[in-house]
């Protein structure tokens, strides 16, 4: 009987550290596309911003030239 017990216990050792090491990927994957994103956000407003200015200039000689 006490043989068995310790068998299980080993069963559930090793499962615990599956999960834990399959916690620690799946995080390490979720944290990698969470910067991505981060780094995709930062582009689009550096993108929108040089737009902005951009407009901004051409609105400026429009108005000079008139």
């Amino acid at each position: 009987m006490k043989k068995n017990g310790n068998k299980m216990k080993e069963r559930i050792k090793k499962r615990k550290t599956n999960k834990e090491t399959e916690g620690k990927e799946a995080k390490k994957e979720e944290h990698n596309n969470n910067n991505d994103k981060k780094k995709k956000k930062k582009k689009k407003k550096k993108k929108k911003k040089k737009k902005r200015k951009k407009n901004k200039k051409t609105k400026k000689k429009k108005q000079e030239e008139q």
